[in-house]
């Protein structure tokens, strides 16, 4: 992070991400993102930016409302996020590249473990 002179400024480069809710239960959401953009940590920043970080973000990761999270979300070893489908357009070819990877087994328990959590 750097600090601000009075009067500098500072171009930013914009960044759009749309969310889909798939499931909701005690202070937990899945969703399904899609990037328009491709920034560092755009998925982790704008999630926390509105108050929904991600389970297991060392960095953006729970806040205030860790006291109203099941033991299964506070328990997750590791970002809970995964790229089911990762696609571009060749930078140099032009061609589109597509690649897709199913649910590792520790986020499928990890989703069924909330989908069945009792309140805390």
């Amino acid at each position: 992070m750097w600090a601000l002179q009075p009067g500098q400024l500072v171009e930013v480069a914009a960044s759009l991400t749309s969310c889909l809710r798939l499931h909701s239960k005690h202070e937990t959401t899945r969703l399904r993102c899609r990037l328009e953009t491709g920034r560092t940590h755009q998925i982790r920043v704008h999630l926390h930016s509105i108050g929904h970080p991600l389970i297991g973000d060392p960095v953006y990761g729970i806040s205030q409302r860790k006291s109203a999270l099941p033991v299964a979300a506070l328990e997750f070893p590791r970002q809970a996020l995964h790229a089911a489908r990762l696609a571009l357009i060749h930078p140099v070819t032009g061609e589109e590249l597509c690649w897709e990877s199913a649910l590792p087994a520790d986020m499928s328990e990890l989703v069924g473990k909330l989908k069945n959590a009792q309140p805390p």
